[in-house]
């Protein structure tokens, strides 16, 4: 009589067990196989065949940032050169200038003119950490802006039908992308550096490629949201040079 009791419990904890397993959401498939390497790496140079590089970017955006518990909005003019030129401009509600940062890929020159004060930095890693508060260096900043793929070895591929993308896995990213349009949806740092994640949307048709109308930039330390909304943007036209250098009548 136990010894069939105890079956019974064990089929029904058996079954309870299969049940419950099925109802849980099977994550995307993760593989590190040849063959989904291989169409990792078809893919990547499907997007470099397609997606022909940006030499630079000029737009006029909304941003509003999340972090320590506060939430802020405002308008900013935002210049960059491939591969290390970045200028940002933040608007008052009038229009006017009230932060400036012009990096000319030597140095990074900062101003306050609400304070009234100025700073030239080098230009190295923690240059937008200093000036913007952002924990990542320029030149990363540049390459999610201009959607260029990240570099690394190919370590996996994982796909996900139900968001009709796939998730190519590197060294020191990870990579989603539509692998009909060969569009970026999500680039993560996921090792070697701070952790950070960008996520791509609402692609407007433009010269010579689709760009995405918002960008969402989310930092792990600190915990910081950035949501850039454009609403202008131009990039078949890279900027004047001399709007990223340093003068002394710029100071």
């Amino acid at each position: 009589m136990i010894k069939t009791l105890t079956h019974i419990l064990g089929c029904l904890f058996l079954s309870l067990f299969l049940f419950l397993g099925a109802c849980v959401k099977a994550p995307p498939r993760s593989s590190s196989d040849p063959a989904r390497l291989q169409h990792a790496s078809e893919l990547r140079s499907a997007f470099e065949a397609k997606s022909q590089s940006l030499a630079g970017l000029k737009a006029y955006a909304q941003v509003r940032v999340r972090g320590g518990g506060k939430t802020e909005s405002f308008d900013a003019a935002i210049l960059i050169g491939t591969p290390d030129k970045l200028r940002v401009e933040i608007l008052d509600d009038l229009g006017q200038t009230r932060l400036r940062l012009i990096a000319d890929g030597v140095q990074v020159f900062w101003e306050d003119l609400n304070q009234g004060t100025q700073e030239t930095l080098v230009q190295d890693e923690k240059a937008l950490q200093k000036t913007l508060r952002l924990p990542i260096r320029i030149e990363d900043f540049i390459q999610r802006m201009l959607l260029e793929f990240p570099q690394g070895n190919i370590l996996g591929s994982a796909a996900n039908p139900n968001l009709a993308e796939e998730r190519i896995i590197l060294d020191n990213y990870e990579v989603s992308l539509d692998p009909k349009s060969s569009q970026l949806s999500e680039v993560k740092k996921t090792h070697g550096g701070t952790a950070y994640r960008v996520a791509y949307a609402q692609y407007a048709p433009s010269r010579p490629r689709a760009y995405p109308q918002e960008l969402s930039w989310k930092f792990s330390k600190p915990k910081v949201e950035i949501q850039i909304t454009l609403k202008d943007f131009d990039v078949a036209t890279p900027p004047s040079l001399d709007k990223f250098e340093i003068r002394e009548s710029a100071k």
